[in-house]
């Protein structure tokens, strides 16, 4: 028989098996086998750290003290969740094309492709092999390709990412998501751990998977092949222009990412409904590991447990400053795709191991409190402050930086002591409070007092590395519920770009739910 308990403590330097672990503790020593449902880790009570986990455990017939610890609540019989039933309404006319390999257009194409469809993916990006090599260039030379880099290839931008598959709020498609990263390569440890990665090192292995079983259920993946126009047949899609060749089509899923910034002009130029929707801008924060790791979970727990994280946020004036991808151990990455314009995140391996951490500290802005009035208005002002970051920078996708405390002083950090900043091609001095609008400034000035007086020695210690302006898409193409243009019948929209997600949790999540609409192809 199978059973659940939930919330069982023990500190990080034990090192007893579960199973005897949950045997003493509830007293049951017919324990046969105990299954992770869940870790998680507490740390409010330094240095007394401990893990907490809801544990399923097996025994072999129901004993006294077995019938004891159910009538008590103690314990509880083993429930698993069943997915809901799916609601398979939408017919695909014809072979759908799908615009963009990233999570959604992966996960999207991989469960058309297994309900019969052979679908035809276009991807403007390379393939993670030949895009880690462009990638590189631009880290090591400062050398941008426009159509291949952190942004576009294969697996989108969450290849060169912590791989984080967190979201707000949990999903019944959860569990169906992580199982299919599992079976596609990633750590077994994303079933059950209470903030689950990746690491781009199995991301990179993760995304030849997606593709190699698309192909193999009949699927077609084009590399290097960028969708330029949508031709109107009635208002309807009836071709698209793909690398200068018409394809005819009926139907057409957009699963492109946020940057795909040419790909909202052309939408918006055919006349496909879209809006502003809020967004969010600042910059990246670096800190030593060491630092970080002993500031959350004191200096004896920081040597057995891997690189911690954080999430701080603040409201200064109505407005939201809070971190963003977080990536513990990892490094501050140049993430452009335009030439002249300069954008940071942030990227982990699985391990976590660099000796630095960082986070993205972002504001979140609304059109109105831009002065945005066309959709396209927002890609403009990210834009400006993308060349304008470039500039400061001096040119080659340099980094302007400043420490978080002549940030907060308002002064230009002179002797950049960066304690091994990790961001590649480099950084130089920069004013990033000048740089960046007043009323972010004041809000990220407001929110690192408030950071610091949580975590001591976050201004001291912090240094600000470049812009973050693309936390989201700043635009949201308007759908249906059975996610079709409500301007432009065969054209559905999915994902990132789109503006219905924001991370690779839930882009897989838009994608499957989309997928689960679709009926089986006869």
């Amino acid at each position: 028989m199978k059973y659940v308990f939930k919330g069982l403590r023990r500190s990080v330097f034990d090192s007893e098996p579960l199973r005897l672990t949950l045997s003493r503790q509830l007293d049951l020593p017919e324990i046969d086998s105990v299954y992770v449902e869940r870790e998680a880790l507490d740390a409010r009570r330094k240095p007394n750290v401990v893990y907490v986990y809801n544990l399923r455990f097996t025994v072999s017939g129901k004993t006294p003290r077995l019938q004891t610890l159910l009538s008590r609540g103690t314990i509880a019989d083993y429930s698993p969740r069943v997915l809901p039933e799916p609601d398979p309404r939408i017919e695909l006319p014809e072979r759908p094309i799908i615009v963009g390999f990233g999570p959604a257009g992966m996960f999207l194409g991989l469960y058309l492709a297994r309900k019969g469809y052979k679908p035809i993916i276009y991807e403007r990006g390379q393939k993670v092999e030949a895009r880690a090599r462009s990638v590189d260039r631009l880290w090591r030379e400062g050398i941008l390709d426009a159509e291949s880099n952190l942004q576009f290839g294969e697996g989108g931008a969450g290849t060169f990412s912590d791989g984080k598959l967190t979201t707000g709020k949990s999903s019944p498609l959860d569990r169906l998501i992580l199982e299919t990263f599992v079976e596609a390569g990633a750590p077994e440890t994303i079933l059950f751990s209470y903030r689950p990665h990746v690491g781009t090192d199995n991301l990179r292995r993760v995304v030849t998977y997606f593709r190699e079983r698309v192909v193999a259920l009949g699927g077609e993946i084009h590399f290097g092949h960028k969708v330029t126009d949508l031709h109107l047949e009635n208002s309807a899609i009836g071709a698209i222009s793909v690398s200068g060749q018409r394809v005819s089509t009926r139907c057409v899923i957009l699963a492109v990412g946020h940057s795909a910034r040419d790909t909202m002009h052309m939408l918006h130029r055919r006349g496909v409904r879209m809006v502003p929707k809020p967004f969010a801008i600042g910059t990246r924060i670096e800190h030593s590991a060491r630092f970080i790791n002993e500031t959350q979970y004191g200096d004896k727990a920081a040597k057995v447990l891997l690189a911690a994280d954080y999430k701080l946020a603040h409201r200064h004036s109505g407005v939201g400053v809070y971190s963003f991808c977080m990536c513990p151990g990892g490094r501050v990455v140049c993430a452009s795709s335009e030439p002249k314009g300069l954008v940071t995140n942030g990227m982990s391996r699985y391990a976590r191991d660099s000796a630095r951490s960082n986070s993205a500290l972002v504001v979140g802005v609304t059109p109105g409190a831009l002065g945005l009035d066309s959709p396209l208005d927002a890609i403009r002002f990210q834009r400006h402050l993308e060349q304008k970051a470039y500039e400061a920078g001096g040119g080659g996708f340099v980094s302007p930086a400043q420490s978080a405390a002549d940030f907060c002083r308002g002064e230009l950090t002179r002797s950049l002591d960066s304690g091994g900043a990790t961001y590649q091609p480099g950084i130089v001095p920069g004013r990033l409070d000048v740089l960046l609008p007043t009323f972010v400034t004041g809000a990220l000035r407001a929110g690192l007092r408030s950071f610091g007086r949580k975590m001591p020695g976050f201004i001291a210690k912090g240094l600000l590395i470049g812009v973050e302006t693309r936390t989201s898409s700043p635009i949201r193409i308007l759908r249906d519920e059975d996610c079709c243009s409500v301007s432009t019948p065969g054209l559905y929209l999915l994902g990132e770009g789109s503006g219905y997600a924001g991370g690779i949790m839930t882009c897989a999540r838009d994608a499957l739910r989309f997928a689960r609409l679709v009926k089986p192809r006869v």
